[in-house]
């Protein structure tokens, strides 16, 4: 997973999941949620031939299977030529901007678990699995996000890995870079692509109609 500089990969790993704070006694969520049942992992694409083969690859090896969506926000490289002959991977074609592509995404997706993953990023054997057990063992979690690895091994980066995870469970937000995930019914059947906001790599997700309290109060598994 690229840090917006280049050649600085990171492998997904850990997971640290979000809950929304006691007494919030919003109609639209539900105090615990049904056992999950699968994953839709989402990727964002636009010119990514270097990086979405084993991206995907990835996910395949993720342990219980995922509903993979890549949506190509107008790739001018071979990006869609490698989706394509990949079995089983759902390819859309979408408006650029991640936030767009995302929702997009998500309007299709049809497992009650999303993930969003960058096609720059790889997740670790078993993720999927890891994934889906934290979830069903904490039916409050409404989701969450994995740590994660840099290819890179200089210390400073070793640094940012370490700071990421730290602000992940102390004030709930983490990067885009960080594979987060969350319950699909949170947005019914209306994602709000125009309230993510992706500045410098951080996710964040506002109040809106269909989720209206930010997901936070991160937890450490």
């Amino acid at each position: 997973m690229v840090v917006r500089e280049p050649n600085r990969n990171i492998n997904c790993r850990g997971i640290r999941l979000k809950r929304f704070p006691a007494g919030h006694g919003s109609s639209k969520l539900s105090a615990c949620f049904p056992a999950a049942r699968g994953v839709s992992v989402i990727i964002p694409t636009c010119n990514e031939e270097k990086n979405i083969g084993d991206c995907i690859r990835s996910v395949q090896n993720g342990g219980e299977p995922a509903e993979i969506i890549v949506v190509d926000g107008g790739s001018t490289d071979r990006t869609r030529e490698i989706v394509k002959t990949i079995f089983g991977v759902m390819f859309l074609s979408s408006v650029s901007g991640r936030g767009i592509q995302i929702a997009k995404g998500v309007s299709h997706a049809r497992q009650d678990i999303v993930m969003v993953l960058h096609a720059d990023s790889r997740l670790l054997p078993e993720a999927i699995t890891r994934l889906l057990t934290a979830m069903r063992n904490n039916p409050g979690a409404v989701g969450g996000c994995f740590g994660a690895i840099y290819d890179d091994k200089r210390i400073r980066m070793r640094w940012i890995e370490a700071l990421n995870r730290f602000r992940a469970v102390v004030s709930g937000i983490s990067f885009g870079d960080q594979a987060q995930f969350f319950r699909r019914e949170l947005f019914a059947d209306s994602f709000p692509g125009t309230a993510m906001i992706f500045t410098g790599g951080i996710t964040k997700i506002n109040r809106s109609d269909k989720a209206p309290y930010p997901l936070s109060a991160a937890n450490s598994l």
